[in-house]
């Protein structure tokens, strides 16, 4: 794939629309690939919205053979627990105040999007070509972080980013 390829799935991530996140099951059988999603965060209904990069929260990813389905669940789940995820773990400590998200009394609500690339992540399956659309899922995360800086003048504030060295 050329960098042109992955500014194309780029567009196409940017191009879905929002859907809620905690009335969701996670059914679209494209969620068992591997694939890149977007979290919001907001008191606003963003349910069909087109996707402002302002609104994002977190951008994840999972080239793991459950999928990003499997990668979402991970971060419900760890907004209940502290554990599964650790942008959901974050999210726990920094915006929780570590109380399960159940027992927060506010009107804020996450909202997803997810975008899948079609390929095997079983490790005992995969051919040359499923190692290289792997890769593609990788580097479309980082596209995601990279036009999310350019739109919103910061990267999202859930992904976390080693400091640069002095130099």
């Amino acid at each position: 794939m050329k960098i042109a390829e992955i500014e194309k799935l780029t567009k196409n991530l940017f191009r879905l629309r929002w859907n809620p996140f905690h009335e969701e099951s996670f059914a679209d059988p494209n969620l068992r690939f591997p694939g890149v999603y977007l979290l919001a965060y907001t008191g606003k209904n963003l349910n069909g919205q087109k996707i402002d990069e302002r609104n994002i929260l977190y951008v994840g990813m999972s080239n793991a053979q459950g999928g990003v389905r499997s990668r979402l669940i991970q971060f419900r789940n760890g907004l209940e627990k502290y554990d599964n995820h650790s942008g959901a773990m974050r999210f726990y400590r920094e915006y929780q105040g570590n109380k399960p998200f159940s027992l927060l009394k506010g009107k804020r609500k996450f909202f997803y999007v997810a975008l899948s690339v079609e390929c095997i992540s079983e490790k005992s399956r995969l051919t040359a070509q499923d190692f290289r659309e792997l890769g593609h899922v990788t580097c479309l995360e980082y596209y995601a972080i990279a036009r999310i800086k350019e739109k919103a003048g910061r990267p999202p504030p859930l992904n976390k980013f080693g400091k640069r060295p002095n130099t």
